[in-house]
């Protein structure tokens, strides 16, 4: 059962939200069960967990279930992406009355008093939405906590984007990092199923990466702040799914695309300012891939042709699952 008051919170209350917790799984069981391990050790005690499995071809469903047999696993017969996945568990928790969803990616690894924190938070300021400070694998230094800076609730993107990456976790002061921020980190974050009825759920269209931080700009636009919880932390080692050099290449592709659609729906930057960024060598070099490439021929910097190819489509404005990570699987 959750304790009264957690360290850095103000006295607390004897209420118990029902929060579910969404793991979202590809390919990749050992990460998750992982991540679920060190979920059961959680201080807060009034939550269930939902696995979403987006179509896995290396039997994950089973090795999940026979490890946690009295866990929901639901299986879904496509891989339909990140933001997808995790409206079925949204769906699921309105339905079932949970006062919160917790979105974890499955590649982290959560400190116990992590979900109490944010719990906590949550009954201190409410309409909200709430996200873990993220270390990196070596436990000390931080991954990300809180994006560019944030001034008078105005976002200052001319500001260093996620300015304490790689800091010591131990050389900043927790008090100060708390608050309103200018985004959040989708790998770590609560969200009241109030603000999901009122507001809806994160875009769909982005299939992989940027869903959390749009979602995060399009409430701020709404009133709903996004608040930073230093007291909770989760260690993220990152995009472990994605582990072979092929599907390393497709996710620089939707960082690249899914980044400029969302600067662009931002009015940060305009399609003609992408164009003149890219410059005409840069142009030339990838229309002389793009014609390689379709003959079959891929002796060139793929991690390179992908970017490009993700600003291009960035420019055409397409947007959902537009190369399907599934078909790289095998390829080494």
């Amino acid at each position: 059962m959750p304790v009264d008051q957690a360290p850095g919170t103000s006295e607390h209350r004897f209420m118990s939200p029902k929060v579910l917790i969404s793991i979202l799984n590809w390919n990749n069981a050992p990460a998750t069960i992982n991540c679920v391990h060190s979920v059961l050790k959680q201080s807060y005690g009034s939550y269930e967990i939902l696995i979403t499995d987006n179509a896995s071809g290396d039997g994950s469903v089973k090795v999940i279930s026979d490890v946690f047999p009295d866990l929901k696993v639901i299986a879904n017969k496509n891989n339909i992406g990140y933001a997808s996945a995790h409206k079925i568990a949204a769906d699921y928790a309105t339905d079932h009355q949970f006062d919160l969803l917790w979105i974890l990616n499955n590649d982290t690894e959560v400190m116990p008093d992590a979900l109490e924190a944010l719990v906590n938070a949550y009954l201190d300021h409410q309409e909200a939405i709430y996200g873990s400070i993220t270390l990196e694998a070596n436990k000390k230094e931080i991954r990300f906590a809180g994006g560019y800076e944030l001034k008078d609730g105005r976002v200052n993107f001319n500001s260093i984007s996620n300015p304490l990456r790689g800091k010591p976790l131990s050389e900043v002061k927790l008090e100060e990092l708390g608050g309103e921020v200018a985004e959040l980190n989708g790998s770590s974050l609560l969200i009241p199923i109030d603000i999901i009825k009122k507001h809806g759920f994160m875009p769909e269209y982005f299939f992989l990466y940027s869903e959390e931080t749009a979602y995060g700009y399009r409430l701020r636009e709404e009133g709903v702040k996004s608040i930073l919880v230093p007291q909770s932390q989760v260690i993220h080692a990152g995009s472990q799914s994605f582990s072979n050099p092929y599907l390393k290449y497709i996710a620089e592709y939707y960082r690249m695309r899914n980044d400029l659609l969302l600067r662009k729906e931002l009015k940060i930057i305009s399609n003609a300012e992408i164009i003149k960024s890219f410059g005409w060598a840069d142009w030339i070099s990838w229309l002389v891939k793009r014609l390689l490439f379709a003959f079959n021929y891929q002796k060139f910097s793929l991690k390179h042709y992908y970017r490009q190819l993700g600003t291009w489509h960035a420019l055409l404005n397409k947007r959902g699952k537009t190369i399907a990570p599934e078909k790289f699987l095998n390829k080494v």
